[in-house]
């Protein structure tokens, strides 16, 4: 039980640091002098360095003491990459930093979730139980993030990230890597995985939709400020992005079998389109990015508004 508490406290604080940069990476770069196409270069390479790296992790964390410490590691040199990304503002560095964070965040999501999954299962609770952490101290984050740019500025906000991603550094210490016995299972044959045409299908629309989301979650900041929103102000669209989030987990979990889920995202289809067309005010655009949410985390649907 313990080490089930430690877990859930690794995901708050895991999340809020999170929080307190990924979502300001375009403002931050705009902030420092970057034009539009030199940020739209920086954002694309996050997801192409992602997806090249996700093999590399599977070869590497092959049960949970390895998974364990390739995190820790994870994190520590997460936070050096930010304290240099910070600290320079050239265009050609820039591009080099985001890479070699991308690099070492593209696999944390998934890694993180199969040890907190393991780990759950240890004490015999579901994995959202633990998980639910993550997405409440991430929305929390970005609602704290305005503030802490208005008052000091995105480098004080990187800065108290980078101490959060160490303090995680110190948690992967005293949590015990669940015992697991994995199947021995036949290796893969990748050869017979690139002749099957479903998996090649899967395989572009897996790279088109990530490719998507990234640079559309990216650029997004950027034009909710060219539509009227401070920067600072930007934090409390993200808040609602979030909180939309959790509650349609909720609903979905709720009455997604009773009503449908085609049903449900068409009802959100027609309220996205409603917002988007009703105007240029402010807090349109904000209610607007919130149900864009609803349907980015399910279908991907926001891509054609983006």
């Amino acid at each position: 039980m313990k080490n089930l508490k430690l877990c859930k406290a690794l995901t708050f604080i895991r999340y809020f640091a999170e929080s307190l940069f990924y979502p300001f990476i375009s403002l931050f770069l705009s902030s420092i002098g970057l034009s539009v196409s030199q940020i739209g270069i920086i954002i694309a390479a996050i997801p192409i360095a992602s997806i090249l790296c996700a093999p590399i992790y599977s070869k590497l964390c092959t049960n949970p003491t390895k998974t364990k410490r390739a995190l820790m590691i994870m994190s520590i040199v997460e936070a050096i990459f930010i304290l240099a990304f910070v600290s320079f503002s050239s265009f050609v560095v820039s591009l080099i930093l985001i890479i070699l964070i991308s690099i070492v965040s593209s696999s944390n999501y998934g890694m993180l979730d199969s040890l907190l999954t393991l780990s759950a299962q240890e004490c015999k609770r579901q994995y959202s139980s633990v998980r639910i952490y993550g997405s409440i101290s991430y929305m929390l984050g970005v609602l704290v993030s305005g503030s802490i740019t208005a008052y000091i500025s995105y480098q004080g906000l990187f800065y108290i990230a980078c101490s959060l991603f160490v303090s995680v550094t110190i948690l992967y210490i005293f949590i015990q890597p669940p015992i697991h016995q994995q199947e021995e299972s036949e290796k893969p044959r990748l050869k017979e995985l690139f002749i099957n045409k479903s998996f090649i299908g899967y395989l572009i629309f897996y790279v088109l939709f990530v490719g998507s989301m990234q640079v559309g979650d990216d650029f997004f900041s950027l034009y909710m400020v060219s539509k009227g929103v401070e920067e600072h102000l930007y934090s409390y669209v993200m808040f609602g992005f979030i909180a939309v989030e959790i509650i349609t987990m909720f609903i979905l979990n709720k009455i997604g079998k009773k009503i449908g889920i085609r049903l449900f995202f068409s009802f959100f289809n027609f309220i996205t389109h409603s917002f988007y067309n009703s105007g240029n005010g402010r807090y349109t655009w904000m209610a607007f990015d919130c149900f864009s949410n609803v349907k980015r985390y399910h279908l991907g649907f926001c891509i054609i508004f983006i």
